[in-house]
C-alpha cells in the first residue's frame, strides 16, 4: 500500500496545501475566473492599478473579483525562503512586492489587499499566530508571526490566506503549490491553524478562543477539510469527553476525489467499538479498510463506499482506495484501535 503523499506540514507561517471548496464561486465560473487571472500580459501589470483592472474585467461579482486576485497573487508572488531562514526583513510594501514578485506573509497580505482595494473591495490585513513547522504541538507562541486577509462581500467578511495558498518550504527551498484550501475557509475551519491578535477577526459563530485555547487545539492539515469534512463535526468530536487529543490522519488528496460521509474523527478509536465508514468518490473503482494487515473490501453502490468494523483487538486500520489507473491503494484515513 502507498499513499499519494505524505503528511503534510507548516513551516514558520506556511503551509502546503491541496484543492478544496471554492467558496461562492459557481464551479463553472471557477475556471473561466482563474483562466484569466492567469493570462495576465506584462502589458497589464505594469502597475498595480492596471492588473487590478485587468483582473476585475474578468468577473462578474465582488466574490470573482477576490478570487482573480488571490489566483493571481498566489501563482505570481514566490515566498521569500531567503529572509525567512536568514531572520531578515522581507519588505511589506505592496509597491516592492509587487516588482519583486518576491515576499513572505506580510507583503503577501498587503499586496492581497491593495490589489483587491483598487478592484473595489473591501479588505484589510490581520496579523496574528499562525501553527507551522516551527510551532511545537500545545506550545506557547510568544509573538505573533503571520499575516492574512479579509474581504468583505454583501456585509459579511471572509477570510483568505495567498501565502499558504501559494506553496510551501521544502529542504529550505520554496515550491510553488497552489491551494484552494484558503480561498474562503469558514471561520471554524481556520480556527485551527490562524489566530488573529484581534479576537474579532476570528469571525466565528460561538464564542472567540482564547489563545490558550487555540495554543492546545490538535493539529490539522490542510488536506484533512479536502475530503469534505464538515469544521462543526470536528469542533463536536475536540470537545467530546472521549477525545484522545490527536484527530484522524488524512494524505495528500485532491479535493473532490473522496468525500467522507460518515468516518470517526479521532485518531484513537477504542477496542471494542464498532466503527462505520462511508465514502462518496467517482474517482476510486475500489476501497477497502486494512486492519491488523487484513485487508476488508468496501460495498460499493453507485459512487458510495461503505464498511462497519469490529474493532476487537489494538492495532493499525486505514481506508484506502485506488483508481482505475494506479497499479495500488491510496491512503485516505489512517488510525490506531488502542
Amino acid at each position: 500500500m502507498t499513499t499519494i503523499a505524505s503528511w503534510l506540514f507548516a513551516l514558520g507561517g506556511l503551509f502546503m496545501g491541496s484543492p478544496a471548496c471554492a467558496g461562492a464561486i459557481d464551479s463553472g465560473r471557477l475556471g473561466t475566473v482563474d483562466t484569466h487571472a492567469l493570462a495576465a500580459t506584462a502589458q497589464s501589470e505594469v502597475t498595480i492599478l492596471s492588473l487590478a483592472q485587468y483582473l476585475g474585467a474578468g468577473a462578474s461579482s465582488d466574490v470573482e473579483k477576490a478570487r482573480a486576485v488571490y489566483r493571481w497573487v498566489t501563482d505570481r508572488i514566490a515566498y521569500d525562503a531567503k529572509s525567512f531562514f536568514n531572520q531578515t526583513h522581507s519588505s511589506v510594501d505592496p509597491d516592492a512586492v509587487f516588482q519583486s514578485r518576491l515576499a513572505a506573509c506580510g507583503g503577501y497580505a498587503a499586496l492581497f489587499e491593495r490589489l483587491a482595494k483598487e478592484s473595489g473591495l473591501e479588505a484589510t490585513t490581520i496579523i496574528g499566530y499562525a501553527k507551522g513547522l516551527a510551532h511545537i504541538a500545545g506550545g506557547s507562541m510568544a509573538e505573533p508571526n503571520h499575516a492574512w486577509n479579509a474581504v468583505k462581500f454583501d456585509g459579511k467578511w471572509q477570510l483568505i490566506d495567498t501565502t499558504w495558498g501559494s506553496g510551501y518550504i521544502s529542504d529550505g527551498a520554496w515550491v510553488k503549490q497552489f491551494s484552494e484550501t484558503f480561498f474562503l475557509p469558514s471561520p471554524e475551519q481556520l480556527a485551527f491553524s490562524h489566530f488573529p491578535q484581534d479576537a474579532a477577526w476570528q469571525l466565528r459563530l460561538e464564542r472567540s478562543l482564547s489563545k490558550t485555547e487555540f495554543e492546545s487545539l490538535p493539529e490539522i492539515n490542510t488536506t484533512f477539510f479536502n475530503l469534505g469534512i464538515d469544521p462543526s463535526d470536528v469542533w463536536k468530536t475536540v470537545k467530546s469527553q472521549e477525545f484522545k487529543g490527536a484527530l484522524v490522519h488524512t494524505f495528500d488528496l485532491p479535493a473532490g476525489v473522496a468525500k467522507v460521509r460518515n468516518a470517526p474523527l479521532s485518531y484513537q478509536l477504542p477496542v471494542g467499538s464498532t466503527q462505520h465508514f462511508e465514502i462518496v468518490s467517482a474517482s476510486f473503482e475500489k476501497m477497502a479498510v486494512e486492519y491488523n494487515k487484513k485487508w476488508l473490501p468496501m460495498k460499493k453502490i453507485g459512487d458510495v463506499f461503505s464498511i462497519e468494523i469490529a474493532a476487537k483487538s489494538k492495532g493499525e486500520l486505514s481506508v484506502n482506495g485506488k483508481t482505475p489507473t494506479s497499479r495500488k491503494h491510496a491512503t485516505v484515513l489512517e488510525y490506531i484501535v488502542d
